[in-house]
């Protein structure tokens, strides 16, 4: 069981933040640009901790109008293509969870909360957010 559990520990765990990263190549390859996946180090990860190399930038909440004019739609991008088109998503993006690094992109950091979403489901979201989109109240 122990060893099990170690390996569970070692390649399950931290492989959240490397399919969330693998989610990323739904986006179109602009988008994908301006967003950034830390580095999971897997031989210091455990169970409760995941160890990603550290992100220098600024939260995206306190940055400028013009960042998050340019920003803000990337991220909406990043995470619908994740929940949608990937089933694999970061369930977690507040304001310090999103950071602009010094090149202008957008970093997404801890991965500690991803969920993932079966394909039947993700069409009925799909659906969803399509008649949102539209406006289309009745549909939904």
């Amino acid at each position: 069981f122990q060893r099990a559990w170690r390996w569970l520990v070692r390649h399950v765990v931290p492989e959240t933040a490397s399919r969330a990263a693998a989610a990323l190549t739904v986006l179109s390859p602009e988008a994908r640009d301006r967003v950034y996946i830390p580095h999971v180090h897997r031989d210091l990860s455990a169970r409760r901790v995941l160890v990603t190399e550290w992100v220098e930038g600024e939260y995206l909440a306190r940055a400028s109008p013009e960042v998050l004019g340019r920003l803000v739609p990337v991220g909406v991008a990043c995470f619908l293509a994740q929940l949608l088109d990937h089933g694999f998503f970061h369930c977690d993006p507040h304001p310090g969870n999103l950071i602009v690094t010094p090149d202008g992109r957008l970093a997404l950091i801890d991965f500690g909360l991803c969920a993932h979403v079966p394909a039947p489901d993700t069409r009925t979201l799909t659906s969803g957010v399509v008649h949102v989109a539209a406006a289309d109240t009745l549909a939904l």
